[in-house]
C-alpha cells in the first residue's frame, strides 16, 4: 500500500500502478541480505525500498534517512500504512554528508520527486529563487548515525552527493565491511572504481539503465 501526491512522479506512478519501483534492483540487494541484518536506507524518498525491506526481512532493523519534507510526509504515510515497525525513524529530516552542518536542499519541480538533493552553495552564490526554492537541512556523518552498530547492507542514492556519504562513513565500512548498494553519477564513477579498490570492495552486480547514473552493487572481496 503506498499513499500517491503525484501520479505522474517516476516512483509514484509505479506504485499507483500497484508495483514496486526497480523491483528488479530489489531482487539483487535481497539476495546478498539475511534477515536479521541491520539495513540503512540513505536517501529513503517516500519508502519505495524501505517497505520492501521492512516485509521482506521482518527480523531486521531499517534505519531511513531522507531530508526532503515533501518526501517525508508520504514516507511517514506509506511506513504507517505498511506497519513498518522495524524501521527506525530517529534520522528522518537528516541527510548525511562527510560532515555533521547545515546544507542546502533543493527540491526537483519535475516529476521526479527523488531527484531533488542536497547542494552546494555560497552566500554570495544565492540568488532570490534560490532563497525561494532551497530549505536548510540538518546533515550528519554515517560514522555518526551507525556508530556501535554494525549494519550489514547499506544502500545510498543521494543524487550526486555519495562520494561525500562514503567519506562520511569511512570508519563503518573498515569496522563492519557491509554489502553496499549505490547510485554514482556518472562523473564520479571513476572516484567510486578508485574507492572501490582501496576498500577492497568487488562488483558483483551494476545496471545502466539510467542515462546519467551507474548502479553498483558491491561486496567485499
Amino acid at each position: 500500500v503506498f499513499h500517491i501526491n503525484n501520479p505522474n512522479d517516476a516512483i509514484q506512478r509505479c506504485h499507483a500502478e500497484g508495483r514496486l519501483f526497480d523491483y528488479r534492483e530489489l531482487v539483487e540487494m535481497a539476495k546478498h541480505i539475511k534477515d536479521g541484518d541491520l539495513i540503512g536506507d540513505i536517501g529513503t524518498n517516500v519508502g519505495n525500498h524501505a517497505v520492501f525491506f521492512s516485509k521482506q526481512f521482518p527480523n531486521s532493523t531499517v534505519m531511513v534517512f531522507e531530508p526532503g519534507e515533501e518526501a517525508i510526509r508520504i514516507l511517514t504515510a506509506n511506513l504507517d500504512a505498511n506497519d513498518c515497525g522495524n524501521v527506525d525513524r530517529q534520522f528522518i529530516g537528516f541527510g548525511l554528508s562527510d560532515t555533521a552542518e547545515d546544507a542546502w536542499f533543493m527540491p526537483n519541480a519535475g516529476n521526479n520527486l527523488g531527484g531533488a538533493r542536497i547542494v552546494e552553495i555560497s552566500d554570495d552564490e544565492m540568488t532570490g529563487v534560490h532563497r525561494k526554492r532551497l530549505t536548510s537541512v540538518p546533515l550528519l556523518t554515517g560514522d555518526q548515525a551507525f556508530a556501535g552498530l554494525t549494519p550489514g547492507m547499506l544502500k545510498i542514492d543521494v543524487e550526486g552527493l555519495e562520494l561525500k556519504v562514503l567519506a562520511g562513513l569511512e570508519q563503518t565500512f573498515e569496522r563492519c565491511r557491509p554489502v553496499l548498494f549505490i547510485e554514482v553519477q556518472i562523473a564520479n564513477v571513476p572516484a567510486f572504481k578508485q574507492w572501490m579498490t582501496d576498500h577492497n570492495y568487488t562488483p558483483v552486480w551494476t545496471d545502466t539503465h539510467y542515462k546519467s547514473v551507474v548502479i553498483f552493487l558491491v561486496t567485499p572481496s
